[in-house]
């Protein structure tokens, strides 16, 4: 295959890349975040056609006066049938969606604490409701994030300061129970701090999670449970995105009407390095 760029506006914009099915039409398409300032940072879509050559799918001006942006995660938040574009810029979280235009559509934009503009926004099923929550680790807290259709909004959240840049929190099960667990980055006023462990309370637990987390553009099907790798990788848009997460997303856990608190801290990284020592006994 020959590679291929496109132009949007009458130039070439680089960014940073995620890929996912935007249109679904079965197809995968690339998604590109490419920071300006002056409010004109562009997030862009598209496909390649039949002929390899490239098909702008929409596109969006997410407003900063700011020359930074960070990763499009990529995933189910809303009831709308086609998936989510969340990420985020200086002090500010955005969510588009495409809507069958050439212009993606904004679903709702968040304050934050982020200076740098660069963060990654992690996705999980926490509660297994169908709907991914959002996950955003600031300048100063650990922050979950849900959107009800109407609004976005902070399901919970916990201290955990950071300088922050082009960094996201990494959501996997690292202990016997398996349930989900938060790994991120806790600093002091200094901004130094030790890797820590955010979970559910004890009588609430999280839906389940795989041990690995292989990649920053996380997918489930790059590398299998066991850390080897498959021999005919199978192909994502085919496949439904619920399928190929049923082994560690069974049925609803509980329901957030029943807890007002959702997260608390569970370690610091002497337990994570106690983990990580059980889980490389278990392989070797």
């Amino acid at each position: 295959m020959t590679a291929s760029n496109i132009m949007v506006d009458k130039e070439y914009r680089d960014g940073l890349t995620s890929i996912a099915d935007i249109n679904l039409d079965g197809k995968l398409d690339v998604v590109v975040a490419s920071a300006r300032a002056n409010n004109a940072g562009l997030v862009y879509a598209y496909s390649l056609d039949n002929t390899g050559n490239p098909k702008l799918i929409a596109k969006c001006y997410p407003p900063s006066p700011y020359d930074f942006i960070g990763i499009v995660s990529i995933g189910k938040v809303s009831n709308s049938i086609y998936p989510s574009l969340i990420f985020d810029r200086v002090n500010i979280t955005y969510s588009y969606v495409y809507n069958g235009t050439g212009q993606f559509k904004l679903q709702w934009s968040l304050p934050n604490q982020d200076e740098s503009g660069s963060l990654g926004v992690s996705l999980f099923d926490f509660d297994g409701d169908g709907r991914q929550e959002m996950v955003l680790r600031d300048s100063l807290h650990l922050r979950i994030l849900a959107y009800n259709d109407t609004l976005p909004y902070v399901v919970d959240k916990a201290k955990c300061r950071s300088p922050t840049y082009a960094e996201y929190p990494i959501i996997t099960g690292i202990d016997e129970q398996g349930s989900s667990r938060i790994c991120t980055l806790c600093g002091d006023q200094d901004y130094r701090g030790p890797l820590t462990i955010f979970g559910p309370p004890d009588s609430l637990p999280w839906a389940p999670a795989r041990p690995i987390w292989n990649q920053y553009a996380y997918n489930p099907l790059y590398i299998n449970d066991d850390l080897t790798v498959p021999r005919v990788q199978k192909i994502r848009q085919l496949i439904r995105m619920a399928d190929t997460i049923t082994s560690w997303r069974n049925k609803p856990c509980w329901t957030r009407q029943e807890t007002t608190k959702f997260l608390r801290r569970v370690c610091t990284e002497q337990y994570f390095v106690f983990a990580m020592m059980k889980a490389q006994k278990s392989i070797l």
